[in-house]
């Protein structure tokens, strides 16, 4: 377990003075060193659901241990990296994050409002500066360690897991100086028993989005399990698991876009049975009450909750899973997905090893390569058989006694 010093104390994080100390750091904003590193690494206190947690700096994950929790892949393996100091500012002296955002999250009539700028500028501004609601979720996932697996995860991650985490990683999060947890929406798991008290903190949550003036309509940001879409006389109705009683409304051209752009991720939903369709949209309510969806991005997790792109990557994180590894999922953003990236980093390694799947001809090493990282290799060439074997896992300290 990896010790820390705070307040020039050395402390473990199940020392029974370990929370109010970090309490105490994080109202005096002072730094605390994470001793995984023998220099040590200052880390910051931030406050989520209630609790201090301590953060890594801003680009300082990889330079833990690897075998420390607050050990994380080189942003620049991954689509993090053109993000974090743009899309993404974090404080540390008061432990929150802004939030750039691509999508509108209210609308005026006829038009819609930049919740960032309304600056010329910032319309012609390059892609990476901002958020899509794919790169939303994609931070989030992260931010919540749902891209992270160790054996002791197997049957412990359920929607009750992933809500909890995706709303503590929401927690510090600002859009346009509000937080973000305002806008938020992750459905609760439903129980027939306590359907009417979820319902009724379902709609007081809605009733941000009930009430549109003459010139504007809010509109809520929700992440949720789809269970099925189908058109109807109108458009297309969502159903999302956990929300039996309501459905959300997606007109004619939302509907069609969501079959063009999808296409590989509903494909894949349909024929891998084990796989989750996540679906991260903004809505508003109508006149009538209904939930209407505004934009969308689909997802789709394997049955452990982890984000793979295609039947490659089930493969491959499927066979981590059963093998018992522990590693990281890496993630996209906003980069096009005509670039190569490294699928998942094996933490169980010396050094922490890139696992690549090269699907074509000539793909033979990622388009954004980590620079200046020690991390080793592993290749899997699909046309030309199954995966090779993985890398040894590093001995254990009770193996190495």
């Amino acid at each position: 377990m990896t010790a820390f010093i705070v307040f020039g104390r050395r402390l473990e994080s199940d020392d029974p003075a370990f929370a109010s100390a970090l309490e105490e750091a994080h109202a005096q904003r002072h730094r605390p060193l994470c001793l995984c590193n023998p220099q040590g690494l200052e880390m910051y206190v931030s406050r989520a659901a209630g609790q201090y947690v301590l953060k890594r700096m801003p680009f300082t994950g990889s330079l833990h241990a690897p075998t420390c929790r607050s050990y994380d892949a080189p942003p620049e393996a991954s689509g993090l990296g053109q993000l974090l100091g743009s899309a993404i500012q974090e404080d540390p002296s008061g432990g929150t994050t802004l939030l750039r955002l691509a999508f509108p999250v209210f609308k005026t009539r006829g038009h819609v409002i930049d919740i960032d700028d309304r600056s010329d500028a910032a319309k012609d501004a390059r892609a990476g500066m901002r958020l899509s609601l794919r790169g939303l979720l994609h931070y989030l996932w992260d931010e919540g360690e749902l891209t992270r697996w160790q054996p002791g995860f197997a049957g412990r991650r359920t929607w009750a897991t992933v809500r909890r985490h995706l709303l503590t990683a929401s927690a510090g999060k600002f859009i346009r100086g509000q937080p973000l947890l305002d806008r938020l929406y992750v459905p609760e798991t439903f129980s027939v028993e306590g359907r009417d008290e979820i319902g009724a903190r379902r709609r007081a949550l809605w009733a941000r989005a009930s009430a549109p003036t003459e010139h504007r309509r809010e509109l809520l940001i929700a992440v949720a399990e789809v269970k099925g879409i189908s058109a109807t006389r109108w458009g297309a109705s969502m159903v999302v698991k956990h929300v039996p009683d309501q459905a959300f409304w997606l007109d004619d051209r939302m509907y069609r876009q969501v079959k063009r752009r999808f296409e590989s991720q509903l494909s894949l939903w349909a024929t891998c049975e084990a796989s989750h369709l996540l679906a991260i949209f903004t809505f508003g309510l109508q006149p009538t009450g209904t939930p209407a969806v505004d934009d969308m991005s689909l997802m789709l997790v394997s049955g452990h909750w982890l984000p793979v792109e295609d039947d490659y990557e089930i493969q491959l994180v499927d066979r981590l899973v059963r093998d018992g590894r522990q590693f990281k999922k890496l993630l996209r953003y906003e980069l096009d997905a005509k670039l190569h990236l490294s699928v998942a980093i094996l933490l169980d390694t010396d050094p922490p090893c890139a696992l690549d799947v090269s699907r074509r001809e000539g793909e033979e090493e990622p388009a954004v390569p980590p620079p200046n990282h020690e991390l080793a290799r592993w290749r899997w060439i699909p046309r030309e058989g199954q995966p090779p074997p993985f890398p040894c896992r590093r001995p254990t300290p009770t193996e190495l006694n």
